[in-house]
């Protein structure tokens, strides 16, 4: 505990510290998500939060294997620990690089077993897209867009109502783009 709250405390004003040693730092705090008591789970998640909030691009590459454990969180019983999950990823969808946390998030969350999972994923790739906006999407690399509209198709699909709801939306917001639109239909059964 006293380790993540130190890292938690250098985050804000010492990022040019962890920065190096970064992978390491991540490896570290992704063992204690892993942990089995909730207090020191709930404060390992809020550590990764606090890197991805102060640290911002440099996490960038740690994004596709931190997200992955902290969607794993997500599917939790405990109601504070996926409460913590739900601000840790909010702090990566607003300060890491767009096109890489969609990325970790349709990686990562989408094909889970876990139906929590899932509904968090969704809303978090939602969000996402509701900043980025279409103009967003367009300057993303081709492969990581047919990725995205491959997984809203896969959402519209799904079994959870929730995730079903935040498909349907997210084809509604593409409607206006003519070339998304026709891209979206060919990709649809």
């Amino acid at each position: 505990m006293e380790g993540l709250n130190s890292i938690r405390r250098l985050a804000p004003f010492h990022a040019n510290v962890l920065t190096p040693k970064l992978h390491s730092i991540c490896l570290l705090v992704v063992q204690e998500v892993q942990n089995l008591r909730s207090q020191v789970s709930r404060v390992a998640v809020a550590t990764l939060g606090e890197l991805y909030h102060h640290l911002r691009h440099a996490m960038d590459p740690e994004l596709d294997w931190t997200a992955k454990t902290l969607l794993q969180k997500a599917g939790e019983s405990n109601r504070s620990i996926r409460e913590e999950v739900d601000v840790a990823l909010r702090h990566m969808r607003r300060s890491c690089t767009p096109s890489c946390a969609l990325k970790a998030l349709i990686n990562r969350g989408l094909s889970d077993h876990n139906v929590a999972v899932r509904e968090c994923t969704a809303r978090h790739i939602k969000a996402l897209f509701k900043s980025m906006g279409t103009t967003g999407l367009l300057c993303c690399r081709m492969g990581d867009m047919d990725s995205f509209l491959s997984a809203i198709c896969r959402m519209r699909q799904d079994t959870s109502q929730e995730v079903r709801t935040c498909g349907k939306k997210l084809i509604r917001a593409l409607e206006p783009n003519q070339d998304l639109n026709k891209k979206l239909w060919k990709m649809l059964p």
